[in-house]
C-alpha cells in the first residue's frame, strides 16, 4: 500500500460505531438515574423524569435508522455481546 492510498472502512463499520454510541448513551442515562443522589434529602425524580423523557424520542429515532439498514443486524449482535 502505498502513503497516498486511503484505507478502506470496512464494511458496516459505520453501522457499529453508531449502535455502539447508542449503546453508550442509553447505558449513560441508566447509569445517571441509578446512581446514588449527592444530596439525599433531595428528591431527583423529576429531574430522571425529564432526563427520560429528553432522551427517548433521540434514542428510538436512532435505533429505528439504524435497523433499518439492510445488514445492521449481524453488526448489532456483534456489538451487543462484546
Amino acid at each position: 500500500m502505498d502513503k497516498l492510498d486511503v484505507p478502506t472502512i470496512p464494511e458496516g463499520y459505520a453501522l457499529t460505531l453508531g449502535f455502539a454510541c447508542l449503546l453508550d448513551i442509553c447505558s449513560s442515562v441508566e447509569l445517571n438515574i441509578l446512581a446514588e443522589p449527592a444530596d439525599p434529602d433531595q428528591d431527583s425524580t423529576e429531574l430522571h423524569k425529564a432526563m427520560i423523557t429528553s432522551s427517548w424520542c433521540g434514542a428510538l429515532a436512532s435505533l429505528s435508522l439504524l435497523l433499518e439498514a439492510r445488514s445492521v443486524t449481524p453488526y448489532v449482535l456483534i456489538v451487543t455481546v462484546n
